[in-house]
């Protein structure tokens, strides 16, 4: 729950990396990408059972997201945002703290949109892959 996440779109180096770990993770031909703010927004916003809250400050927009109908939350950091200018462009997100199902479960929604995504657990426990086929 209280575990700091960092995603990596999957390219060539990334791909390198999770292929040199024990055991190897399956090769993806597909490089991914960061997704925009308006993407994240339309994920967030299209789940059920979910209360999503926005804030932005010294351009970092924050997004805590909750499930009704239990104890799980998230809260995911967008870094570098200017809502000016950067609703449209692939921006780096980490998650700050929360459940990692609800984190992966977001993640998968996203990586439809923007190919494979690798999370990262600062805690030194395994990353894990998320790819839609």
């Amino acid at each position: 729950m209280g575990a700091v996440y960092s995603v990596l779109p999957v390219n060539r180096d990334v791909m390198t990396w999770l292929q040199s770990l024990e055991p190897a993770y399956p090769e993806v031909l597909t490089q991914g990408r960061y997704p925009t703010p308006q993407e994240v927004r339309m994920i967030l916003d299209s789940l059920s059972d979910h209360v999503v809250e926005y804030s932005i400050d010294d351009q970092t927009l924050r997004v805590t997201i909750s499930q009704a109908s239990s104890e799980m939350w998230a809260s995911l950091v967008i870094m570098d945002y200017n809502r000016a200018e950067d609703e449209n462009s692939p921006h780096e997100f980490y998650f700050e703290k929360g459940w990692s199902e609800l984190v992966l479960e977001i993640l998968d929604k996203l990586s439809e949109i923007c190919g494979p995504l690798v999370l990262v657990p600062h805690s030194g426990d395994k990353p894990t892959l998320v790819s839609r086929p």
